[in-house]
């Protein structure tokens, strides 16, 4: 079975470290030895903390978001 996958880099500067979950499988059949990542501006309403407040939307971005 497979646990995910570790991942390093250096972004503006600072050495950051992040794991991804299994999910990780979900899109790639292997761990890709390199993983490139865009981040843009949540949309207003969204807590980026998943702490489950009342009222708050929180969203999985899926596989199926991406086959249209």
């Amino acid at each position: 079975m497979n646990s995910g996958n570790w991942y390093a880099g250096d972004v503006a500067g600072v050495r950051m470290e992040g794991w991804l979950c299994e999910a990780l499988f979900k899109y790639f059949p292997d761990a890709p030895p390199k993983i490139f990542v865009r981040c843009d501006p949540l949309p207003a309403g969204v807590n980026p903390v998943r702490d489950n407040r009342p009222g708050e939307g929180i969203r999985f971005v899926g596989p199926d978001d991406y086959s249209r």
